[in-house]
């Protein structure tokens, strides 16, 4: 009897076309693009209703599930690996531009098509997924020194699943090169001045908001708002943050977070793939501070991440290749 084995499973992703209520539609080239995850929680969610109408009778009779749409996360270190399909971009700026590009863009946000594969011991595929029309509703991405590496973690709802497509039932030869972005190749500059951090953690809440009309599968599936924090942890050596805190006004500040990582000859240039963001508006709104009794004190700095009075975003990537 066939059966799944988790070592076999993968996937590979596909970005879509199309707005409005045609949104996840597949191109009339489809690029697919396999990046192995750390953990795929996608399903299709369905909103079942357990009927128990006055019937004379204790037990129910019947459910139904008039309505349901794919969601989960999915969560994966970030690679610098430049597929030959991605127009030059490694598979981390991939991803980050899902939940990143169009910050003031609320409908359509980018889409794209998960095909979720599941293979037993011989290789033989038994069972899969492929959801259509997913979209970014949460993003996190962080690092530590505790972890080592950089994790992203992405909060997907989308339009239906379909019959997984044997298109997707292959795998590229040169998964060697898939080597993680590494926390202690980040850097922080608070304010214009290099900060040495513990771990940092950035977040982005989309809102996304289904309406499924008279219909089983959502109609529409658009962005509320886009609500933006960062969080830094340093050690506390000073008294600088506890004066931010006394302080009646807000404080912000410009501060820039630079994460690269090895592209392992796929680049066109240098070894390493960077990607550097700019966060023109940092309203600080707590310094904590962190202190057991066989540690470090430490001082977690939160702040919500604002847009500037011009036309610019709340935060600006730019991504390069380096030596």
């Amino acid at each position: 009897m066939a059966h799944i084995l988790g070592a076999k499973r993968y996937q590979y992703f596909e970005k879509e076309t199309g707005a409005g209520s045609d949104w996840g539609t597949r191109p009339t080239t489809p690029v697919l693009v396999h990046c192995p995850t750390t953990q795929c929680g996608l399903k299709l969610q369905r909103n079942v209703v357990k009927h128990n109408p006055f019937i004379g009778q204790a037990q129910r009779r019947h459910a139904q599930n008039p309505n349901s749409m794919p969601q989960g996360q999915i969560v994966l270190p970030l690679y610098g690996k430049v597929p030959t399909n991605t127009g030059g971009k490694s598979l981390a700026q991939y991803f980050l531009e899902l939940a990143t590009d169009s910050q003031e863009t609320l409908d359509p946000r980018p889409s794209i098509r998960v095909f979720d594969i599941g293979r037993d011991g011989a290789g033989a595929t038994v069972a899969g997924h492929e959801f259509t029309g997913m979209r970014v509703n949460k993003m996190t991405l962080k690092g530590s020194s505790d972890s080592g590496f950089l994790e992203l973690t992405l909060d997907l709802m989308g339009k239906t699943e379909l019959t997984l497509q044997a298109a997707a039932d292959s795998l590229p030869d040169d998964r060697t090169k898939l080597l993680e972005f590494y926390f202690s190749d980040t850097t922080f500059t608070l304010g214009g001045s290099a900060l040495t951090i513990d771990s940092f953690e950035w977040s982005i809440d989309w809102g996304l908001k289904a309406k499924y009309m008279n219909g089983s599968r959502p109609n529409k599936l658009s962005a509320q708002h886009n609500v933006q924090t960062l969080t830094v942890t340093p050690l506390k050596d000073s008294g600088t943050y506890d004066a931010y805190q006394r302080l009646q006004e807000q404080t912000e500040l410009t501060n820039v977070l630079t994460i690269k990582g090895l592209h392992s000859g796929t680049g066109s240039t240098g070894n390493y793939v960077q990607g550097a963001f700019t966060f023109g508006r940092c309203s600080l709104m707590n310094a904590d501070e962190a202190l057991t009794q066989d540690d470090f004190a430490m001082q977690p700095l939160i702040f919500d991440v604002l847009k500037p009075d011009t036309s610019a975003n709340q935060v600006t990537p730019v991504w390069t290749e380096e030596a």
